[in-house]
């Protein structure tokens, strides 16, 4: 069965297989907001966390949450970006 979850640590190096498999088809990851751009997996969860506090409106920016599916074994095969 699919779920549409946050990504969170426990899913860190499914995770990194997804954006592996983007890259070595050598295609542009969509949302580009899943790329981890050389943080760490714990920065960027971190990061994405912070994307959805009201924290966001002093820089004039729209809350924004990443949601991936995922399968039972937290196998990752899409990433939404939900505004």
């Amino acid at each position: 069965m699919y779920k549409l979850v946050k990504p969170v640590l426990k899913m860190k190096e499914e995770y990194k297989k997804y954006l592996q498999e983007w890259e070595n088809r050598g295609e542009r990851i969509v949302p580009s907001k899943s790329k981890l751009g050389g943080r760490s997996c714990e920065d960027f969860i971190r990061n994405l966390r912070s994307q959805e506090t009201d924290a966001m409106y002093r820089w004039r920016f729209v809350l924004a949450t990443l949601y991936v599916l995922a399968d039972e074994n937290n196998k990752i095969y899409d990433a939404r970006d939900q505004a």
